[in-house]
């Protein structure tokens, strides 16, 4: 079942990487950032969902079936564009082999990039692959009868342990590593892992605590939502660049994110009728781009460069004017949604039919799992 409140998230974090992306609103391109935080928090919530799901359906984890469908929704549409890419820049006569090879095996967050956002993929697979060998070893265990029966007792433990780990992590980089960048920092997965940790958390309380998280959020609602603003409001007014920002601002933006989450899922249908409404009609917009989150992502730096900054200069805009901003987005959405539905959609169909889920959905359901 989808959830509107999920799509608008979704839609959100989509739009603010958008902004991230484009000079014209400096407002926008001051906070857009936060749109990789968003999807991580929700990639977690949703991808570790799966797995959370399928346990509580048969007692069990099929962790190489979860691999070859999160394969199948990763792989073909990145592959695809990493092609064209390699093409291009062979026509260009600027090719790198070497950063060809780290994008294809998904470790460009340690090296280098042929665009400046794959890194959170990398981060992501690296993540997805760790959470279903833990979840899997947690379930053999309980069945072994080492966990008391009680299958994920310890992973609100093993959460806080990764959230300490790798905030510590961010703060001895920034104090010691020389030469140091902020992308050393902001890209490698063992010290971004704690976003999608917070969602793997939430998503745990969500499966195995749902009425007494629900009794929380529903009671402590007004306050949860006046948090998530508090520690949500730095990143309008404060660079990702900044020290504060990648080390602590990082944590206190995933509590953030998450506190709005929970909000969306408990509090928001119970909200005002106002409010409510306001909610259908943001959802209206935002669900559309949230549907095809995961190619509007990644297609719209090369189509920024590709088509839609080529297109502005043509008609002679500024590439910082709000006309380019215009085409930039246009591009970005549009074809996003083109790619989706020629390459993402119809894989996921045949995936569908080849590894079907226990509790099917269907590939254009599926479509929306996965943040990015």
């Amino acid at each position: 079942m989808r959830l509107r409140q999920l799509d608008i998230l979704r839609g959100l974090a989509v739009l603010l990487v958008l902004g991230y992306h484009h000079d014209a609103s400096r407002l926008w391109n001051l906070c857009g950032w936060m749109g990789v935080d968003l999807f991580f928090v929700l990639s977690g919530f949703l991808v570790s969902g799966l797995l959370f799901s399928e346990y509580q359906e048969s007692g069990q984890i099929g962790v190489k079936r979860f691999l070859i469908r999160r394969g199948l929704k990763i792989y073909p549409a990145f592959y695809f564009l990493l092609a064209l890419t390699i093409l291009a820049r062979l026509l260009r006569g600027a090719m790198s082999w070497t950063v060809a090879a780290q994008e294809a095996l998904f470790v460009q967050n340690y090296g280098h990039q042929f665009w400046g956002h794959t890194w959170s993929l990398a981060v992501e697979e690296h993540f997805y692959l760790t959470l279903a060998l833990v979840v899997a070893l947690t379930v053999r265990r309980s069945q072994m009868g080492t966990c008391g029966g009680q299958a994920f007792r310890f992973l609100p433990h093993i959460i806080l342990a990764i959230c300490i780990a790798t905030l510590v992590g961010r703060i001895l980089t920034v104090l010691y590593v020389r030469p140091y960048t902020a992308n050393m920092v902001a890209d490698p997965t063992h010290l971004r892992a704690d976003g999608l940790a917070f969602g793997v958390l939430l998503s745990y309380l969500y499966h195995f605590h749902h009425e007494r998280l629900k009794g929380f959020v529903t009671r402590h609602a007004s306050g949860i939502f006046l948090l998530t603003l508090i520690l949500i409001a730095p990143g309008f007014i404060i660079r990702r660049e900044l020290t504060v920002t990648l080390t602590v601002g990082f944590t206190f933006l995933y509590i953030g994110w998450t506190g709005l989450m929970l909000w969306s899922l408990f509090a928001a249908p119970e909200a005002s009728p106002r409010v409510r409404r306001a909610m259908n009609v943001m959802g209206a917009v935002a669900s559309f781009v949230g549907f095809y989150s995961y190619s509007i992502y990644l297609w719209h730096i090369p189509l920024r460069e590709w088509i839609a900054y080529p297109l502005g200069d043509a008609l002679g805009l500024s590439r910082d004017s709000y006309g380019s901003l215009a085409i930039y987005l246009s591009i970005a959405i549009g074809l996003g949604v083109v790619m989706a539905k020629l390459i993402e959609i119809p894989v996921l169909r045949w995936r569908d039919r080849m590894y079907p889920r226990k509790a099917e959905r269907s590939a254009v359901q599926q479509l929306a799992v996965g943040a990015i």
